[in-house]
């Protein structure tokens, strides 16, 4: 009895794995200005693959693809949405996503909504 949990619970990690990890996001806002005085707000991705499902193609290469969506909103009105597919590169070894996103503001209190989804796992949301 003993060996066959070990197996099955071995068999469900291998099978769902993958599924059971988040997807790992570094997300940096930052605010500056220009010297003409025109504040801008960028927002920086650092997406690590794992948690990700990877996409393989014929040649050994892999890549990952995520579903970034950005709502900037002040004093609760919707100014800004944004949504973007992005890919790492195919390569032997996957690499994490790296992008920046950047808008001209005017200066005041703004809420930055960030969703991140694998478009693989439409229920790995974050």
């Amino acid at each position: 009895m003993r060996v066959f949990l070990l197996r099955l619970v071995f068999l469900f990690s291998v099978l769902f794995g993958n599924k059971a990890s988040a997807i790992e996001v570094y997300v940096q806002p930052l605010c500056f200005y220009t010297s003409s005085f025109q504040a801008y707000l960028e927002t920086r991705l650092f997406i690590h693959e794992k948690g990700i499902q990877k996409t393989y193609l014929k040649d050994s290469t892999a890549f990952i693809q995520v579903l970034v969506t950005f709502y900037l909103r002040k004093d609760g009105e919707l100014l800004k949405a944004e949504k973007l597919s992005l890919q790492s590169p195919a390569a032997k070894q996957v690499r994490p996503i790296i992008h920046a996103v950047r808008w001209a503001v005017s200066p005041g209190d703004y809420v930055l909504e960030t969703k991140i989804t694998d478009p693989s796992d439409p229920l790995s949301e974050i």
